[in-house]
């Protein structure tokens, strides 16, 4: 875990994550009680959140997007990436892959306590952010959300 900020220029990226990020130029924020400690307000130029909001109950994901979005800079980019559940559930229900699989998928030896899909990410997003991109990987079952903070979010 990278315990000081990573800044590039005055590029600062961010990777909430219990995962590694995949590439170093990425500063490590391993929960929610650390970002605070690891990133002031608005100096994030990118954020990715992968495989996190589904840790959070239905009534603590606005909060939370809230006291991340409050790291990012006016223009800086989030990335979110989890699973779809629906598209999971759906080659579950159509056989095309058996229940421990999905458990495997769904669960990953995480701390799960709700199951997102894209469109409910695009909800919570549409009134903070611009969003830019999303989409579904059918063969994986993972979404991905790219939204930008805008000057009223």
């Amino acid at each position: 875990m990278n315990s000081l900020p990573i800044h590039t220029g005055d590029k600062m990226k961010v990777y909430i994550s219990t995962e590694q990020p995949e590439t170093p130029e990425y500063t490590h924020v391993p929960n929610i009680m650390s970002l605070d400690s690891v990133v002031l307000d608005c100096e994030a130029t990118d954020i990715v959140v992968k495989d996190y909001l589904s840790q959070f109950t239905d009534n603590e994901l606005m909060p939370l997007l809230q006291k991340i979005v409050s790291k990012l800079r006016i223009n800086g980019a989030i990335t979110i990436l989890d699973n779809d559940i629906d598209i999971t559930y759906m080659k579950y229900d159509r056989g095309d892959i058996d229940l421990k699989t999905l458990n495997s998928v769904v669960f990953r030896g995480q701390s799960k306590k709700s199951f997102l899909n894209i469109e409910t990410v695009k909800d919570l997003v549409k009134d903070v952010f611009t969003l830019e991109h999303s989409s579904v990987d059918a063969q994986t079952g993972n979404f991905i959300v790219k939204a930008r903070r805008t000057a009223n979010g």
